[in-house]
C-alpha cells in the first residue's frame, strides 16, 4: 500500500462522511418543506445549498478518490503496489491534506449563511449601514485560507515534524 493508496481511503471516508451529512440535511429540508410554516424562504434555500453541497462533495470525493490522490503522486509511477512503504512524512502529508478538505467542509455552512444574503432586496444598503453577516464572511475566508495552506503545503509541514529516522533519507533541497 502506498501514500497515494492511503489518501485514497481517507478521502472516501471524507466521502462517507459527508453522505451522512447530506442525508441529514436532506431530512431537514424535507421537513422544512412539508411544514405548513416553513418559514423565511432564506432558511429554506440555505437548508437546500447545504443538501446539494454536500451531496456534490460526497459524490465527487466517494467516486474520484482515485483520481483526486493522483494530482498529489505525479511523480510515481502508476499502478505501483509496494508492501507497505509508508514512512511518518506520508503520513503527515496525508493528514495535513485530509485536514485541509476538511477545512474546505466546514466552509459550507458560512456560505450557506452569506449567499441568501446576496439576493435580498437591501443588500447594498445592509452592506454599507454594517449589518450585513461579516462574520460569515470572515470565517468563510479563514477556512478556505487555512485549506488552502494545508493542503498546498503538505510536504512542507511533513518536513517540519518529521526527523530522519533509520530507513528514511533527509530531503535535499529541490526534490519536493
Amino acid at each position: 500500500m502506498t501514500g497515494q493508496h492511503l489518501l485514497s481511503l481517507a478521502l472516501r471516508v471524507t466521502g462517507f462522511w459527508l453522505l451522512i451529512e447530506a442525508v441529514g440535511s436532506t431530512a431537514q429540508l424535507v421537513a422544512m418543506i412539508c411544514a405548513p410554516d416553513t418559514g423565511s424562504a432564506g432558511i429554506v434555500a440555505m437548508v437546500a445549498i447545504y443538501a446539494a453541497s454536500y451531496g456534490v462533495l460526497a459524490a465527487m470525493l466517494l467516486l474520484c478518490a482515485p483520481g483526486i490522490s493522483s494530482w498529489f503522486y505525479r511523480g510515481r509511477v502508476a499502478g505501483e503496489l509496494l508492501p507497505l512503504q509508508v514512512t511518518p512524512r506520508d503520513a503527515y502529508e496525508i493528514c495535513a491534506r485530509v485536514l485541509g478538505m476538511y477545512s474546505f467542509i466546514a466552509a459550507i455552512e458560512p456560505v450557506g449563511k452569506v449567499l441568501p444574503e446576496l439576493f435580498v432586496p437591501g443588500f447594498w444598503s445592509a452592506l454599507s449601514s454594517g449589518t450585513w453577516p461579516w462574520a460569515y464572511v470572515v470565517q468563510t475566508v479563514a477556512y478556505i485560507s487555512s485549506g488552502l495552506f494545508l493542503v498546498c503545503c503538505a510536504p512542507t509541514i511533513a518536513a517540519m515534524f518529521v526527523t530522519p529516522t533509520r530507513g528514511e533519507r533527509p530531503a535535499s533541497k529541490g526534490t519536493e
